[in-house]
């Protein structure tokens, strides 16, 4: 079967540097969470004041992705247009939900979406209020937790990473809905800025950055729903083994050039998983954060 390279609170990298990695928090990253995605285009005035970090500190039950098209108008100097693989994969999440893609647009876990952004009594936007109206548009779901990450370990050398990992099932799944799962799992960037480094308004969070796959698959065969979660040799997770081994295709973590140190974003592995044939379905969301140390 495929093995599953998989990433959780660890890698680290600069174009020119290997670092260290500490030991993941495996009781953190052991649990699926509610999901809130986010589009918003590269045009001011939307585009940083979302919270979406904000949101995942005030409910810890929350995980949070943006999305982008790679065309997006705003772009300073081209430096930092992200791949077209998260854009592929909400263009697929609006069609499953029969949606016109428009911005600002909100979608929290798949079965509810909001337009557009509160706003204060004496003009602008009310980014609290969005806040607050996300916590509680989510309070009406549950995250699945049928599926839990049970290990993992990050194997690194020469600035290339490939990450491994397990994932249990509960025994009650049926074949098909097993044969459906599809995985897409993203290189994340907590913060990207836009316009002019020194403008605080001028930057995106949670962004989907790039696309990582699995061992075997091929990136650019992506199709929006996400790749099949097991491999054409047909072996799924049983009773008597219910865990399967999954493990990602080598990557690195891109270095921006042209932006400083200090506003060079950290990065996580953020891994969504959903039925095929209905996106909302059996979805299952982890992000896991990379953590970045210098090695000696």
């Amino acid at each position: 079967m495929k093995k599953l390279l998989f990433v959780l609170l660890l890698l680290c990298v600069s174009t020119s540097s290997l670092y260290g990695c500490s030991k993941p928090n495996t009781e953190e990253s052991m649990q699926s969470k509610k999901l809130v995605e986010l589009y918003v285009n590269g045009l001011m005035p939307y585009k940083s004041p979302f919270p979406l970090l904000e949101l995942e500190k005030n409910d810890s039950n929350l995980s949070t992705i943006s999305y982008e098209p790679d065309d997006a108008v705003g772009y300073s100097l081209d430096l930092v247009k992200p791949s077209k693989y998260g854009f592929m994969h909400l263009e697929s999440i609006a069609s499953s939900m029969s949606l016109k893609l428009g911005f600002p647009l909100s979608i929290y876990q798949r079965n509810k979406y909001a337009r557009g952004i509160p706003s204060k009594e004496k003009g602008g936007y009310d980014w609290n209020a969005w806040m607050e109206s996300s916590i509680e548009t989510m309070k009406n779901f549950e995250a699945q937790q049928q599926i839990w990450v049970s290990s993992f370990e990050l194997k690194q050398e020469k600035g290339v990473f490939v990450l491994l990992g397990s994932l249990d099932f509960s025994d009650t799944w049926n074949q098909d809905d097993l044969t459906n799962l599809r995985y897409s799992l993203f290189l994340k960037a907590d913060r990207i800025y836009y316009y002019y480094y020194n403008d605080e308004t001028g930057f995106v969070e949670n962004l989907a950055y790039d696309m990582i796959p699995l061992l075997g698959d091929i990136k650019e065969e992506y199709d929006g729903i996400g790749f099949p979660l097991f491999s054409s040799s047909g072996e799924y997770p049983t009773k008597e083994k219910p865990s399967i081994t999954l493990c990602t295709e080598p990557f690195t973590i891109p270095f921006i050039e042209g932006f400083t140190e200090e506003q060079q974003p950290n990065w996580s592995l953020h891994l969504i998983l959903n039925d095929g044939t209905d996106m909302g379905k059996n979805l299952y969301s982890w992000s896991f954060p990379i953590k970045v140390e210098e090695e000696s």
